[in-house]
């Protein structure tokens, strides 16, 4: 590493490291002083009215999935956020407008903050507007952030908001006229909103040769602004036109050069003109990131970084060392010297070894690793080489778009003569792995393209090139239908009751290899989460899991969570985490591809209402289970108490069930009142005794998750027929004497029981040989004969054999033997 490069070291525990060093002056050898700590994004703020200002570390993953549990409760709306910028090292009051966010609040950030309501009433009603002080702390990286608002009525919309290092200045709405704008001063970052035709003017003063970066942050907000932009010299001639980007899509970025010394004028306005779109303008000497170069590193390998883009004079290489640990997303800040301000980068940090693209060498690379490289020029092919061996699965996976590039990367392999044995699908992931299984031995090429063959010196990418199976999980996208929608995989926000409340999640399983079953679990800082049905068997492809809310769940308590896939048969394989991407891009439409944060993120707040739009109960309090019938039921009688939640079944799962037991659901009746027979069959010759069973239930009304996790349910394995022999006394030789035949019967359907001697002493005989129990009756009295000349023994072998039905089977049953004594007058 050179003697400029700044040498950055991250912790092995660290989740997303967030690194700003503003005003540094890299190229001159700055390094972080020892005291100054630099505080992991993965922490959040979470405030309740009143309480006292505290941390609370959260999972910085993706998508924002609420849980809702009870119908038609208005969640909070918010309308406004002023300003839609915090600063690290520094305390921002927030202001946020909008409805029903009154009473006790909690508040999620996606990067670290330390927040406190200013002035807020918990017990005030109608209240619109919140003041929030919210803390960044120096170091916090640049870029896009999400902030969430819950209340005891439910959750907010994400809040996109951009942690940002330059001074706000708003647009005074007078604006409007070339001859009357905006004077600015730079740096500056300038919030606004589009006034539909009507252009915004902002003046600035600049020396000759003086190079101003600018910057537009809107789509990458979520926000529908489409911006473009004009700069003007005083006698209106144009001297830079910026529009759509091809890393940032309609946020334009770019370098303007002073000819000379003198007042320059900026016209913006929305490229569509449509109105209300709101944008932030960035303007000063920070440079304009697109990604770094490589855009990944090996985790506890020193990488030197370089950084591309529209601007990126004065960045020093940046060397990264970051911990052992899994794959890491890490969002870097990038000032230049003589900056005032920074842009931001993401690069990913895993175990996988890295490279750089090859320069004048085409030898086959070892698998796994990572390799990465630049389309520096339109229709450019990079080649990779690696040898695999007959059967031998390669996996593939680029990474370009999710961090910035605007690379769209195009995967093809072709074998040693050349011919295509591979390629990847074309689809609007903008990231389509490719996986191979080679049919023969040798030496195949990786060609890297661009999908619409471009380039450009910041058209970078990595791919992630592995052997062996594996899998992935993401979210079953939802199919929306005419006044028809699947709220679990359309809707984005659900609260979750604290009473009773669930919610449901369609997991895919995209395997590559692997046909095993997949274990999921519930991945937060917040303990607690049970879960069901949640396996995703071996050669299935998803499943509907079933996740619970921890029984001390609170009101408007917020808790992030993930879902993380494990391989059940095999160590080997890398645990998953199910991304969202399809359903942030959904909710998101104008951002052109959504930030890091946003894939994969669950998020569930605490509803005060009851979703009780059901109740359940149990029929019997336990199960009896006949041997040699080998099935029984319970039922449980279901209630509707909404009116409105009809037609809807219920969802019913036995989760534990006895050793060898299959169960089965049946549904009966459809109305305010149903049944379901839960149905267990077990092979005949099951052991007796005493078993657990569980059950799970679950349904929705209007997107709204009520679920019951039963106690357990005591299974009785029992014989249907138990018959005890009781001799009066001694049977004297040449008399007669009573033996009692008692029977218990398991069976909720008495029949009729017939009995007969399996042996009796010598000379010992019954009448009648054959006796019958009535349905009534539980015992019965049969009289023995001795002959004159029986011997006399100590029989220990008196046994009753018992024929009868139940459920309508034939069944048997046995007495223990029963000692009758035979004696000699």
């Amino acid at each position: 590493m050179g003697a400029g490069d700044l040498v950055l070291l991250l912790p092995a525990d660290c989740w997303v490291m967030g690194v700003q060093f503003a005003l540094a002056k890299l190229a001159t050898g700055f390094v972080a002083p020892a005291s100054t700590t630099y505080l992991p994004s993965t922490q959040s703020a979470l405030v309740t009215h009143p309480a006292p200002i505290c941390w609370s570390a959260i999972v910085c993953c993706c998508l924002l999935i609420l849980i809702g549990a009870a119908p038609a409760i208005a969640q909070p709306a918010i309308t406004g956020v002023s300003p839609s910028s915090v600063k690290p090292g520094a305390t921002t009051e927030v202001k946020f407008t909008g409805t029903k966010i009154d009473g006790p609040l909690q508040i999620w950030t996606s990067f670290p903050a330390r927040c406190e309501w200013v002035g807020h009433d918990p017990k005030a009603k109608e209240v619109k507007n919140l003041v929030c002080k919210m803390t960044v702390p120096a170091g916090a990286s640049l870029g896009v952030g999400g902030i969430v608002i819950a209340s005891i009525r439910g959750i907010s919309d994400v809040l996109p908001v951009m942690i940002d290092d330059l001074p706000l200045v708003a647009d005074n709405g007078k604006n409007h006229a070339p001859a009357s704008p905006q004077d600015v001063s730079l740096p500056a970052a300038i919030e606004g909103t589009s006034d539909g035709p009507a252009s915004d003017y902002f003046a600035f003063n600049a020396k000759a040769n003086e190079r101003v970066s600018l910057e537009l942050v809107a789509a990458r907000l979520g926000n529908d602004f489409d911006g473009v932009l004009r700069v003007i010299d005083s006698t209106g001639k144009e001297l830079l036109l910026l529009d759509d980007d091809a890393a940032a899509g309609a946020d334009f970025r770019g370098l303007f050069v002073a000819p000379a010394d003198g007042k320059y004028l900026l016209e913006l306005r929305d490229n569509r003109y449509k109105p209300n779109g709101r944008y932030r303008l960035r303007l000063g000497t920070f440079p304009i990131v697109t990604t770094a170069h490589p855009i990944g590193v090996q985790t506890g390998v020193p990488t030197s970084l370089q950084f591309v883009g529209p601007n990126v004079a004065g960045l020093a290489p940046l060397t990264l060392l970051t911990g052992e640990s899994n794959s890491r997303r890490l969002p870097l800040g990038s000032p230049a010297a003589n900056s005032v301000g920074a842009s931001w980068s993401t690069v990913i940090a895993s175990s996988l070894p890295a490279a750089v693209e090859p320069q004048g060498t085409k030898e086959p690379l070892t698998l796994p690793i990572a390799v990465h490289g630049v389309l520096a020029v339109a229709r450019e092919q990079d080649e990779f080489a690696f040898t695999l061996a007959k059967g031998q699965r390669a996996s593939f996976v680029p990474v370009s778009r999710s961090v910035g590039s605007p690379a769209i990367v195009s995967l093809r392999l072709i074998n040693a003569a050349g011919a295509q044995v591979a390629e990847a699908a074309v689809t609007d992931n903008e990231e389509e792995p490719l996986s191979f299984v080679a049919p023969a031995d040798g030496v195949y090429r990786l060609q890297v393209s661009d999908l619409t063959a471009r380039g450009g010196s910041d058209f970078t990418y990595r791919i992630e090139a592995t052997t062996g199976p594996s899998f992935q999980l993401i979210r079953k996208p939802g199919v929306l239908k005419p006044k028809v929608a699947d709220p679990n995989n359309n809707r984005i926000h659900f609260p979750v009751s604290i009473d009773g409340g669930g919610f449901a999640i369609d997991v895919v399983a995209q395997r590559s290899g692997y046909d095993g079953a997949i274990r999921l679990r519930i991945d937060s800082p917040r303990s607690g989460w049970q879960t069901v049905n949640h396996v995703i068997a071996a050669k299935a492809n998803e499943t509907r899991l079933y996740v619970i809310p921890p029984a001390d769940w609170q009101l408007a308590e917020i808790a992030s969570l993930r879902v993380v896939g494990e391989a059940a048969d095999s160590e080997d394989i890398p645990p998953a985490v199910m991304s969202t991407i399809a359903q942030v891009r959904l909710a998101k439409p104008a951002m052109i591809y959504p930030a890091p944060f946003s894939d994969g993120l669950i998020l569930a707040s605490g509803l005060l209402a009851k979703s009780e739009f059901y109740t359940l109960s149990q029929t019997k309090p336990e199960i009896t289970l006949l041997r040699q019938v080998g099935q029984a039921q319970l039922t449980l009688a279901m209630q509707r108490t909404e009116a409105t939640f009809k037609d809807i079944p219920l969802t019913v799962l036995v989760t534990k069930a006895p050793a060898g037991v299959t169960t089965e659901v049946k549904r009966n009746g459809n109305g305010p009142a149903e049944t379901y027979d839960i149905i267990l069959k077990a092979p005949k010759e099951i052991a007796a005794g005493r078993h657990v069973l569980r059950y799970f239930t679950y349904a929705e009304l209007a997107g709204t998750g009520l679920a019951v996790l039963s106690n357990d349910v005591v299974v009785n394995v029992v014989d249907p027929l138990t018959i005890t022999v009781t001799p009066a006394g001694p049977l004297v030789a040449g008399q007669k004497q009573k033996v009692k035949i008692a029977v218990k019967r398991q069976a909720d359907d008495r029949q009729s029981v017939e009995l007969t001697f399996k042996s009796l002493p010598p000379g010992v005989t019954a009448a009648p040989e054959k006796s019958t129990l009535a349905p009534d009756q539980n015992e019965l009295e049969v009289e023995l004969s001795a002959a004159a000349d029986a011997a006399a023994i100590m029989f220990k072998e008196l046994t009753v054999v018992a024929t009868s039905k139940a459920a309508g089977q034939n069944v048997t049953g046995e007495s223990a033997a029963a000692t009758l004594e035979v004696k000699k007058p």
